[in-house]
């Protein structure tokens, strides 16, 4: 629903920032990556990612924001780990660079996870076995351009065809051979609809 929000920071600590956007305050939830990357005041623009879960009583929303689409992106895959909800995902980016999290993953390096506060083993294992091979075969690093599908596209993909009903591992092979098809320049739409046709 929201991709980004420009505005002026009202308030910030370490663990939130209210962004004033034309007289509404948004309250992000925030890395500490995103706190020290953001200026004390003034304009910016934050990454946005909203949260709905659904809980016996009510729902509860939150807004988390990022200050680059990579974190953003990791923040996102973690979320799709079994038993990693959006708030332990926001300490995991918070344990290091993005670069750093998803070597970490890449090179299955469980100590370097587990030693995050509150993840431990067994979580930690459970994110290497999930996206290990999404990381390495997905994520392109920032510095890569004009050669490469957008960052963010392949992941939301993926997303998006486990929302619709598919398993993982087939989310996971059908997007790899769309973006080998599509344009560099291609959607999230145009790619979730080649994979589609992969599957």
């Amino acid at each position: 629903m929201f991709d980004y929000f420009s505005g002026i920071i009202k308030e910030k600590n370490p663990t939130s920032v209210t962004v004033d956007v034309s007289g509404i305050g948004f309250k992000l939830f925030i890395s500490s990556n995103t706190y020290e990357a953001l200026p004390a005041g003034g304009p910016v623009q934050i990454f946005a990612h909203l949260s709905v879960q659904s809980a016996m009583q009510a729902s509860e929303v939150k807004l988390f924001g990022f200050g680059t689409r990579e974190e953003r992106q990791i923040f996102r895959l973690l979320c799709t780990v079994t038993r990693v909800g959006p708030t332990m995902a926001l300490r995991i980016v918070s344990g290091g660079t993005t670069a750093q999290i998803r070597q970490a993953i890449a090179s299955e390096n469980l100590s370097a996870l587990a030693k995050i506060r509150g993840v431990g083993p067994k979580t930690a294992q459970r994110i290497i076995m999930e996206l290990k091979d999404m990381v390495k075969g997905l994520i392109i690093p920032a510095a890569d351009t004009g050669d490469s599908i957008a960052t963010n596209i392949p992941t939301d993909a993926i997303m998006a065809l486990v929302a619709l009903g598919y398993q993982r591992p087939t989310a996971e092979k059908s997007v790899r051979e769309a973006v080998k098809k599509v344009s560099v320049s291609a959607t999230t739409e145009e790619v979730i609809k080649k994979a589609l046709g992969q599957i």
